[in-house]
């Protein structure tokens, strides 16, 4: 699966910091009736959190221990390929995977705005959809 990058990345590649990552699950998922279409939730695997997947989008998400300043994201109906992180923006690279999920974990020491930004694009380069976060000191920790 190819990506086009051009229409993703506008700015010189050094400018952006590549997102290290890793699965913490991934598999089928049966979506509730209408959410077919591709979604980002941005987490720290609290218990709201979790009841809020479970109501929302019908995934029992297990607790899980995360270190220091470690950050969730799951996506809907697409799989990550990769995300790099710019200013108030980390652009997610996708394909697409209806009745996909994807958990990843990832650090957020890295980011040096207060408001970040998650846009999901697909592989024609059309933005999917986006998530905001609000990172604050106690997020970093």
């Amino acid at each position: 699966m190819t990506v086009n990058t051009a229409k993703l990345y506008p700015y010189p590649t050094v400018q952006y910091i590549p997102l290290l990552t890793s699965t913490v699950a991934e598999g089928p998922w049966t979506p509730p009736p209408g959410w077919n279409r591709p979604a980002l939730y941005l987490g720290v695997n609290d218990v709201d959190w979790r009841e809020m997947l479970r109501r929302t989008v019908g995934l029992a998400m297990p607790p899980l221990t995360l270190a220091s300043g470690e950050l969730l994201l799951l996506a809907l109906n697409m799989r990550p390929l990769e995300l790099k992180y710019r200013g108030n923006f980390v652009t997610v690279a996708t394909a697409s995977a209806p009745g996909w999920f994807q958990l990843l974990r990832l650090n957020q020491r890295l980011f040096y705005k207060e408001q970040i930004i998650f846009e999901a694009y697909g592989e024609d380069g059309s933005k999917l959809c986006w998530q905001s976060w609000k990172v604050n000191e106690a997020n970093k920790r």
